[in-house]
């Protein structure tokens, strides 16, 4: 497979996977949780979706070791916790409702916008360790 469709395999997947886990199978445990520094709630999301940044990028990319899909998991594990908790207390704090506060919708935004970046990073790593 040639660089460029490694690429677009792992993003492709890196996406799929965050729609299920980010969105499709969070449980009201995990965002309820989120804004609570150290609860398991928030560590149990970071965690599915950290594996299922390391799966994508070792199915994606048949070169990748072991230590670096480990990098990528721990990377991932660690920003993605940072975020959802970054965005929990902009909510809290300003006590931001969905249904009232486009400002809420602000936040979801940026929140995405810097898991998106994070995906953006991993490849571009990836991508100048091996290419």
């Amino acid at each position: 497979m040639s660089p460029v469709n490694q690429l677009l395999l792992a993003f492709i997947l890196i996406q799929f996977k965050h729609l299920i886990i980010d969105w499709i199978w969070q449980p009201p445990y995990e965002h309820q949780n989120k804004g609570i520094y150290g609860h398991w709630g928030g560590i149990q999301h970071a965690f599915k979706n950290a594996i299922g940044t390391a799966t994508a990028v070792g199915a994606a990319f048949s070169f990748a070791s072991g230590p670096l899909v480990l990098l990528v998991f721990v990377f991932d594990f660690i920003v993605h916790y940072h975020i959802d908790w970054m965005k929990k207390q902009v909510v809290a704090r300003y006590d931001l409702h969905p249904m009232k506060d486009p400002e809420f919708w602000w936040a979801t935004g940026v929140d995405q916008f810097a898991h998106q970046l994070t995906y953006l990073f991993i490849l571009w790593y990836v991508a100048n360790r091996f290419f």
